[in-house]
């Protein structure tokens, strides 16, 4: 295994391991009972999604620049009606339940962004499986904000995205370690 360093020095601290609030790739495929059900818990999980995404971009106004906070304008639009929602519900409406949908229209996604040639893009996979989890969270009535951290905590996780990364206490974290992901 062959790290690259996003930032010299050397840290020392508690490891916290951060575990996605939802697992995408654990949702099997299962035909929906009732579409319209379907239908209305994925309005419900969207529209908490969004509700989140404002949230953590008003509290970050201060603290990040505005090419940072971009990624959540980025988010939102994709949550617009005509974006990854439309995609799912047409999922929805041919049989499949709300979580499966989410999983495959995520993982098509991610596969897209994944081949791109452009660095950044390809980069923000992490980004875009973030928000499909946040939705699956919702689905699942898990709650996806995280644990508070001691000081020095070293954040150890797959991917950890920068949605994530903004709900944490930034003063409290002495560095991050990730197997995926920028």
């Amino acid at each position: 295994f062959q790290g690259v360093s996003g930032a010299g020095g050397v840290a020392l601290g508690r490891a916290i391991i951060l575990y996605p609030p939802a697992d995408l790739g654990s949702v099997p495929d299962r035909e929906a009972e009732d579409i319209s059900d379907e239908l209305r818990i994925l309005d419900q999980a969207i529209s908490s999604v969004r509700s989140e995404i404002r949230s953590l971009d008003e509290k970050m106004h201060d603290s990040l620049m505005a090419e940072e906070r971009a990624l959540f304008s980025v988010f939102l639009r994709m949550l617009d009606e005509n974006a990854l929602p439309a995609e799912i519900k047409e999922l929805i409406r041919d049989g499949h339940w709300a979580q499966g949908a989410v999983r495959r229209v995520i993982e098509k996604h991610t596969a897209l962004f994944a081949q791109m040639e452009d660095d950044y893009l390809r980069e923000r996979v992490s980004d875009l499986k973030d928000l499909g989890r946040r939705i699956l969270a919702c689905l699942q009535e898990e709650d996806s904000s995280h644990r508070e951290l001691s000081p020095d905590s070293i954040l150890i996780g797959e991917e950890i995205s920068t949605a994530a990364l903004v709900e944490l206490p930034v003063d409290n974290i002495a560095a991050i370690v990730t197997s995926e992901g920028a």
